[in-house]
């Protein structure tokens, strides 16, 4: 099934319940400016899109901008809160077309002002993630106990002004960007707090002008490979 939604301001906080298609009038048109027209506002009352046990990545949320989200309690941390924007638990959704800023955690401990990803493994394809905040790691996004194979997909994702790591990573994982900008975020651009043999693979990416360490993993056995990128400090 497909719901199609109109231009305009929602207040709202929204569950996917299934596979579902959830996309503005970009969905059937391909113009981008519908995705700044079509906004949902979680008015500080929780994640803005939750998706919980959705497995298929037919599963999408596809054209929006979406704001002013405050988190949800972590099932395996009660005491955290996480995903300002986008909280994912259990589900494999696909991610596309979307702003996702000015999301705000401000409970400590927190993770993943942005996007929140708990053995999870979503498609996130041409999203900006900007001006989000959380108090404690993953002001952009946050990722815990991924499974390294096949690895986490990022493409063509600008991730900046964020007021911690750009992308903060624990537990096993792997991890690919392709076509990424990370940039001007408040901490580290990638935080990489994995066990050993995770891997990052970054291709085509920019990654320059975050406060702290642009890259840095804390495991000596990680693997982290680089092509065609740009990166401050070599």
């Amino acid at each position: 099934d497909t719901v199609l939604v109109q231009p305009g301001t929602y207040l709202e906080n929204i569950n996917f319940h299934g596979d579902i298609i959830v996309g503005s009038l970009m969905l059937t048109t391909q113009d981008t400016s519908y995705i700044s027209q079509t906004v949902i506002d979680g008015n500080l009352s929780g994640s803005v899109v939750t998706f919980q046990y959705v497995t298929d990545t037919t599963a999408t949320l596809d054209g929006f901008t979406i704001i002013n989200g405050s988190g949800t309690s972590c099932p395996a941390y009660d005491e955290f809160y996480c995903g300002g924007g986008i909280f994912c638990h259990n589900s494999n959704p696909t991610l596309k077309n979307l702003i996702i800023k000015d999301n705000l955690l401000n409970t400590d401990p927190s993770w993943g002002g942005g996007i929140f990803c708990a053995n999870s493994m979503p498609d996130i394809i041409n999203v900006k993630i900007i001006n989000n905040q959380a108090l404690g790691v993953g002001g952009g996004i946050s990722i815990q106990a991924a499974s390294p194979t096949p690895l986490l997909s990022l493409n063509n994702v600008l991730i900046a002004d964020n007021n911690r790591e750009g992308i903060y990573i624990d537990s096993n994982w792997g991890l690919e960007l392709i076509n990424v900008t990370i940039t001007g975020n408040g901490y580290r651009g990638i935080s990489a707090n994995g066990l050993q043999n995770s891997e990052l693979v970054i291709v085509n990416n920019i990654i320059w002008n975050n406060v702290e360490e642009e890259v840095h993993l804390y495991h000596p056995t990680s693997n982290v490979n680089v092509s065609y990128s740009n990166i401050q400090g070599g």
